[in-house]
């Protein structure tokens, strides 16, 4: 079990250590953090997109599209206002 300070959210998160050296989270590669950018590019394919604190997943529950695109570009919905990252 680990954890890691957040400076996104300023908490202490879960993170489980992969033997393939992976980070506990990623910044996207590419994309501005402006509020009206939707657009990201991520090293790896994202199952959790953190946006301004709040998480998001591609499809919720009740059947909303968060994000679209291929593996690695990601079209928000959402465009973030000062933070924007995945937890891997």
């Amino acid at each position: 079990m680990a954890y890691t300070f957040n400076p996104f959210t300023s908490n202490l998160d879960y993170f489980q250590i992969a033997s393939s050296g992976s980070s506990a989270f990623q910044l996207p590669l590419s994309g501005a953090v402006n509020g009206t950018n939707q657009t990201f590019v991520w090293a790896k394919a994202p199952n959790v997109i953190v946006v301004d604190g709040v998480p998001y997943i591609a499809t919720s529950q009740d059947g909303t599209q968060n994000w679209l695109g291929s593996t690695t570009t990601v079209f928000q919905n959402i465009a973030p206002n000062s933070s924007i990252f995945s937890p891997c």
